[in-house]
């Protein structure tokens, strides 16, 4: 099968499935404030929303299998079925409704982080993935696209089909979006080769201690918690000005155009700069954002207009901020982790989500004043937690550099003409580590971001070389355009390779001199200078 033709199953597949998936929780809001109000709609939204942290674990069933399709498809059905007996038990049981929802919404993670594991094996032409190449790059706009129409395509389905029957027959009708993604997810072609299982521990583990990583998934998580209270405030708006429920679908619809037009924007002129501003440039937009529907509070009239273009703008910063984290994960995963780093946090982002729905429909009675203020604060509170681990983490950078005057100092310089960004890229890659780290004759990526390297070095003292393996500690700072490293051992070796605009410098400190060290340096720079002078 040609990548364009399962580019267009994936599509196709992707945008029925998750248009259920945005409708359901719209609907399940909608459902539950008919019954007995805006809290019970955000508890309900929350009973779906809350099993997608298991997303980690349900990805894995994916891994194991190289036709994704026949395991995609049973996930649909399995979240369809649900749905419908759902909204049969909401008149009869709301705490059965709520249970029903909660084992749909175990296949949600499928739906959105584990669907979108498969558009890359579908890019790679090659039969090797390269996640920073331009197919794939085009691919992650194309995937974010599909996010952006089921915001659009779902809530709108559930206005209508809430006006036509009622919300909890609404509910029932999302699952025929979730049957046509199945029959079509059948289609998805099979992978080259099989997968190894996820590594779960060392993903979450990673995502805690790279710092851009960690700053990245607090963004993420933080925002989505305050913009999951969208469809309650909707819900809390149109209550209070004695509008019909089917009005809230209408502001989420809006929600979904905003979100689809930024993103048709961000396609043909993609964002730029470091991904980690990008990030908290976003989540301070979409903050200020979530402050606007305030507008529609005061003039009834004209409230519908008003909410509906607060919405839309709520919507485009939520896309703006959703492309700014797809380039953070990006750019931060190491080789071959993205996949797994991508997964782990859509889980984790979910369960902020659903923590978010909860809390705004526990907050929902004092008004929806009350509500819109809470979710800007969520906003603003992210953005101080991730301000404050990034100077921590210059602190402690601080703290190292000063521990390590004490030591063994080795600096190489050597000026270096082209492009310092490009040349990173090639300095940033552990599989090229031999070419400047001296001794180094390999080195691997692991799956917890650490490096497998192997050396020639003398390790017991006797005036011999031995061969050693070992694990090294391995980071990456993009901002900085800066590698450092250490070893485990008794003479606490670390290293950083730093490039300039012109220049590039090596330094190593330890706590033993060791012969010939400075010789290794320079030598290591001249290669470094002739592998980027071929690249270039």
């Amino acid at each position: 099968m040609s990548a364009r033709r399962g580019v267009v199953i994936y599509v196709a597949a992707a945008v029925a499935a998750r248009s259920a998936d945005a409708g359901a929780i719209v609907a399940a809001v909608l459902a539950g404030t008919a019954i007995a109000g805006p809290a019970v709609g955000g508890l309900l939204a929350a009973a779906l929303t809350v099993p997608h942290l298991i997303g980690p674990l349900a990805g894995r069933l994916l891994d194991r299998r190289r036709r994704p399709g026949p395991v995609l498809a049973a996930a649909f059905v399995w979240y369809a079925v649900f749905l419908v007996v759902a909204a049969l038990l909401l008149p009869v049981t709301v705490a059965g409704a709520a249970a029903a929802l909660a084992a749909g919404g175990c296949a949600g993670p499928l739906v959105t982080g584990g669907l979108s594991s498969r558009l890359a094996p579908i890019l790679d032409t090659s039969g090797r993935s390269d996640p920073a190449g331009r197919d794939q790059r085009r691919g992650q706009a194309l995937d974010a696209l599909t996010y952006g129409v089921a915001g659009t395509v779902g809530p709108a389905a559930v206005a209508l089909a809430a006006s036509a029957l009622t919300p909890d027959g609404a509910l029932a009708a999302t699952a025929v979006l979730l049957a046509l993604g199945a029959a079509v997810v059948l289609w998805l072609p099979a992978e080259r080769q099989s997968r190894r299982g996820d590594a779960t521990r060392s993903v979450l583990r990673l995502l805690l201690v790279s710092p851009p990583l960690r700053r990245t998934t607090t963004a993420t998580v933080g925002s989505a918690t305050a913009l999951a209270s969208a469809p309650v405030i909707a819900a809390a708006l149109a209550t209070a000005r004695g509008a019909d429920a089917s009005v809230a679908g209408v502001l989420m619809a809006s929600y979904g155009a905003g979100g689809l037009a930024a993103s048709l924007i961000l396609i043909a002129r993609p964002l730029s700069g470091d991904p980690e501003r990008l990030v908290r440039l976003g989540v301070a937009v979409t903050g200020g954002a979530l402050l606007l529907p305030l507008l529609a509070l005061p003039n009834p009239d004209a409230g519908r207009v008003v909410g509906g273009v607060a919405f839309a703008v709520v919507g485009a910063a939520s896309a703006a901020l959703f492309a700014a984290t797809l380039a953070a994960r990006t750019e931060y995963a190491p080789p071959g982790a993205s996949a797994r780093v991508f997964a782990t946090v859509a889980g984790v982002k979910v369960g902020g989500s659903a923590l978010g729905v909860a809390a705004a429909g526990l907050i929902a009675p004092l008004g929806p004043a009350v509500l819109i203020a809470c979710a800007a604060a969520v906003c603003a509170l992210t953005l101080g937690a991730v301000g404050l681990d990034a100077l921590i983490s210059a602190a402690c950078a601080r703290g190292v550099s000063a521990y390590g005057r004490g030591m063994a100092t080795y600096t190489a310089s050597r000026p270096l003409e082209g492009d310092a960004d490009e040349y990173f890229d090639y300095i940033a890659d552990p599989e090229n580590l031999p070419a400047y780290f001296p001794r180094v004759t390999e080195a691997h990526e692991l799956p917890d971001g650490k490096v497998e390297t192997t050396a020639h070095v003398d390790a017991d003292q006797d005036g011999k070389d031995e061969t050693v393996t070992s694990e090294a500690q391995f980071d990456v700072d993009r901002a900085a355009r800066e590698v450092t490293w250490s070893a485990p051992g008794p003479h606490d070796y670390h290293g950083s390779l730093r490039l300039t605009d012109d220049g590039v410098e090596l330094t190593i400190h330890t706590t033993q001199e060791f012969d010939g060290m400075q010789q290794a340096l320079d030598g290591s720079l001249a290669k470094i200078a002739e592998n980027l002078s071929a690249k270039a």
